[in-house]
This record gives C-alpha cells, structure tokens and sequence, in this order.
C-alpha cells in the first residue's frame, strides 16, 4: 500500500501525473479521497478517470484528512497492489441493483474481503443499495465508506469510479484487504421513544401524530430550558439528533439537516412506523464515542496496533467540536498514520448486525498488518 497526498488547489495534470506513476510502479487499484475546494470539474477528472489502467473508487467531501491534519483543498490518493473488483451504480431501484451485483460480483469470493462503499449522500432509495449488498454478501466480508457531496446540500457530481464523476449514484469495491472495524459516536438518549407516523424517503413529517417539528422543538426546549427558534435550526441540529434503536448494535444516529412546514428532513431514511428517540450530543461523551471506535477496531484486528488506519467520520462532528476537534482527530489516529474523510453518512458493519448507514458518527478502519 502506498498512500500520497496532493495539497492545496492542484491541477488534474498533478492528479493524472500521480495516477501515472502508481501505474508504473505496478500499482492496480486506488481510493480517492478528494476535499470539495479541489474544485475540479466532471469535464476534468472524466477523462482522467476513464483512461486510467487502475481500479478507481472514493468520493468527494467537505474535508479530508491525512496524518492527523484536516484538508479543505486537497486529494489523498491510496494505492493497493491488490486488484478491487468494482461497480458503479447509476439506478438504485431493487432490480437493477440485483442485476447489478450478480453481473459484476459474480465470481467474487467474499470471505474476509473489504467492501468500499461511496454513495451520493443526496440520492434517493441509497438504503436499497445496501440492503442489497447485505443480501448478497451477509456477514462474510467488511464493510467500509461513507456518503459523498457538499455542505452546500445540493447535488453535484462526487462519486469517483472508472465511469467517471458520478452524480445521484454509488461506487462498491470488493478488495482482498484485512481490516478491523470500530464504529461508535456517544450520543445520549434524552426521549422517550418517538413513534414516526407519517415520513417519506429522509422526509419525517410527524411523530406521534403531530407535527415533527413541534414534537422535536418541544423535546429540545425541556432538556436545555431555552426558546427554540426556527432561524436557530442548523445550529441546534448540531447537539440534537434522532437514534434508531437496533438489535445488536449501537443505536443508528440520523442527522437534521433541514425544516420546512413542519416537517423535518434528515440525511438519510427514517422508516414510517418504526420509533425514534432525540439524542444529546455531549463533546466529551462524543470524543469517547471516537476513542471507543478508535479500541474497538484494535481489539478486533490481527496486526500490529501501530498500523494505518481509514477514518471516517462525520462533518457535523466536526462542525459541533469546532476548535475542539483536534481532540477527536486524536482520539482516532493517535498515532498520525491514518487517512480518511469527513463525511455526510458513515457506511461500517463488521459482521456482528445488520448494514446500516450511520449519521454523526465514527468509524475507524484499521488495516492489519502482519505483526
């Protein structure tokens, strides 16, 4: 494995270059991990990316990071000897995403390989991609990504593959690499469960048969004793979330991200009928919840303790810590040897429960090297 770094507003020419010379040093496969003020246009990276030799998969974020340093203008570009088997995804309807998997993943072995997955965090139906990689693959390999776009919650075109720069689909990438997972975020539960009586896709329109944000408002109102303003939304979303409770697992964190007619919107799907509860995040229980994920993947691994390491963690974290986030950058590579991105929706699972997309939370992925 070789991993670079391409810092500040580079040109396509230094990433083509770098490309190039992967190849050459007999390279087959590389994760991109770009930050959105590379301000690379489709009509730059396409071509780039369709006439590479190399397995292209990764996306692009608000942020990167790369040997404990966050990046807003930067590329990282990872490079495996190992050949990633992979397939873009442009329709996520059940079918296609079944015909999909079973053209490409074919005659792939899944036991004990690592799964990339970079989504658009604004596509619709995504929950159907990895019900249908779960379905297909079950617990046998890892699981490992995160949702790609902009803080300016608009679609842009922000997946990486070989097809090119993808808007409104998926990239998963299936390689022969040993890692260890931990996932974790230390949000608290401050509600009693919430039953969700009418949502569409990541559209929550009431709770309890009233209104959602009125039940959401009310809730934050009695746990901080202050007014709730509307114009204040954005910032109170930042230490307020909803939680799934799920079986065998930490509760999955969903992310509001907007209001509109009393109704709230969330980074990914809340299913009509099933309950939530709204969550306190307190920064010092978050930077556990990252030390958390950070032991968990150690404890599971089978290498050395000092190793690289794929972070992935939340943006909205990162807004919340604000000058204080160095702390969690720690809490996750404490020993600066790691790369990663600061994401709209975190993909993990490990095999102990059910693949989920995460939101506000940690995700450390650790790449075991022989001790």
């Amino acid at each position: 494995m070789k991993k670079l770094l391409l810092p500040g507003r580079h040109n396509v020419g230094e990433f083509a270059a770098a490309l190039l010379q992967l190849e050459r040093e007999h390279f087959a496969s590389v994760l991109v991990l770009a930050a959105e003020g590379t301000v690379f246009t489709k009509a730059e990276y396409d071509p780039v990316l369709q006439n590479t030799n190399l397995k292209v998969t990764g996306g692009l974020f608000p942020e990167i990071l790369f040997e404990g340093e966050r990046y807003t203008d930067a590329t990282v570009i990872v490079a495996f000897k190992e050949t990633m088997h992979t397939a873009d995804f442009l329709d996520f309807t059940p079918d296609k995403i079944k015909e999909r998997i079973d053209c490409v993943f074919a005659n792939v072995d899944p036991v004990d390989k690592t799964i990339f997955i970079f989504i658009d965090a604004f596509a619709l139906n995504k929950t159907n991609l990895t019900d249908a990689l779960y379905n297909s693959f079950g617990t046998l390999p890892r699981y490992v990504g995160g949702g790609t776009g902009s803080l300016k919650f608009e679609g842009i075109p922000c997946v990486f593959s070989n097809t090119g720069l993808i808007q409104g689909g998926a990239v998963v990438s299936i390689i022969d690499l040993q890692t260890s997972l931990g996932v974790s975020h230390g949000w608290e539960v401050i509600s009693e469960p919430l039953k969700v009586t009418e949502a569409e896709h990541n559209k929550i329109k009431s709770l309890e048969w009233r209104p959602a944000m009125d039940i959401y408002r009310e809730v934050i109102q009695r746990h901080s004793n202050q007014i709730f303003k509307l114009e204040t939304f954005f910032e109170a979303t930042q230490s307020y979330a909803f939680g799934i409770a799920k079986l065998g697992g930490e509760m999955v964190v969903r992310d509001p991200f907007k209001q509109e007619d009393g109704s709230i919107f969330t980074l990914d799907n809340i299913e009509q009928g099933s309950h939530v509860h709204v969550l306190f995040g307190e920064q010092n229980q978050l930077l556990e919840g990252a030390k958390r994920a950070r032991d968990l993947a150690v404890q599971s691994s089978t290498g050395i303790e000092k190793s690289e390491c794929f972070i992935i963690d939340c943006i909205s974290r990162l807004l919340f810590m604000n000058q204080d986030f160095n702390q969690e950058i720690y809490n996750l590579d404490p020993h600066r040897l790691g790369f990663g991105a600061f994401t709209l929706g975190e993909i993990a699972n490990s095999g102990e429960c059910y693949l989920e997309i995460f939101n506000k939370t940690a995700v450390v992925c650790k790449l075991d090297e022989p001790e």
